[in-house]
């Protein structure tokens, strides 16, 4: 979204999500934001773990 501001512009909110991408190149899910660095290493590996147990 946007935010009109006293001087006449305008403030634009950007999203920061992480795609991830399965092994296969397939999207498999996103972070939102705030990211936390340790939960995402925690959901990385455990995907990849049931990727390799495929």
């Amino acid at each position: 979204g946007y935010q009109p501001q006293a001087d006449g512009s305008y403030l634009v909110n950007h999203s920061g999500q992480v795609v991830l991408i399965n092994p296969a190149g397939h999207f498999h899910g996103f972070f939102k934001v705030p990211q936390n660095p340790e939960d995402m290493a925690l959901t990385f590996r455990s995907v990849y773990k049931a990727w390799e147990q495929r």
